[in-house]
């Protein structure tokens, strides 16, 4: 952990030294390198022949320079423990998210989200199920055997497969709900590309932007069809 200043190596006495200045004669400057209180190693200067002494301005530039290195080091360790940690929050990201799927999936429930800036929704694949609906890598939304009904979920599609008795009703809800900030809940019918009238239960809320005008709209969707026949 000190600066070993060596001006002449054939006072070396020591055996590893000794055979190390058999092929690095002259002077030698060592400066740890000291990174968190441990050291990992030395910054060395060598002059080809022995000096009376090291001068002080090329000591200290050499511990100026030890100290960049183990800035560096440091900084390289930092760089390894935040990566580490992103690979392992990462990881519970998705164990936990597998398992929300699965719980979502067991209890046949669907999360979605609706942009109003775009008009484009994202759905969890347990709600395109809940519409009668499948889906691909891409979240297309798919019938059944495969063709293509939209290329991403919409109000339109959304529109189109509410009972027709019940869409009234399921637009003033969403008014309401936006004009009033509260949590929007409705039950309402729908009717599958199969011909099935199935009961859907959804709640959700507006999220709103500085301004306090709705920019998204996110929530969660259940069927609820064998209570409703029961």
């Amino acid at each position: 952990g000190e600066v070993v200043q060596v001006a002449d190596t054939n006072q070396i006495e020591d055996e590893v030294n000794r055979a190390i200045a058999q092929t690095c004669t002259g002077a030698w400057l060592l400066v740890p390198v000291v990174v968190n209180g441990a050291t990992w190693g030395s910054f060395s200067l060598r002059r080809q022949r022995a000096i009376a002494a090291w001068p002080p301005e090329q000591i200290e530039l050499a511990q100026a320079l030890a100290d960049q290195m183990a800035i560096a080091i440091q900084q390289a360790q930092l760089f390894h423990q935040v990566q580490q940690l992103n690979q392992n929050l990462e990881q519970q990201v998705q164990e936990r998210t597998a398992q929300l799927n699965l719980a979502l999936s067991a209890a046949r429930m669907g999360t979605w989200e609706w942009d109003l800036r775009t008009d484009r929704q994202v759905w969890a694949q347990e709600n395109y199920e809940l519409w009668g609906f499948c889906t691909d890598e891409q979240q297309r939304v798919l019938l059944q055997d495969g063709t293509e009904v939209s290329p991403y979920p919409t109000l339109q599609l959304v529109q189109r497969c509410i009972h027709p008795d019940d869409r009234e009703y399921v637009e003033r809800q969403l008014q309401e709900t936006q004009a009033q900030k509260s949590i929007y809940e409705v039950e309402h019918r729908l009717i599958w590309p199969d011909g099935q009238v199935r009961w859907r239960y959804s709640r959700g809320a507006y999220l709103f932007d500085e301004a306090g005008l709705p920019i998204k709209l996110i929530g969660v969707g259940i069927d609820i069809t064998e209570r409703k026949q029961a």
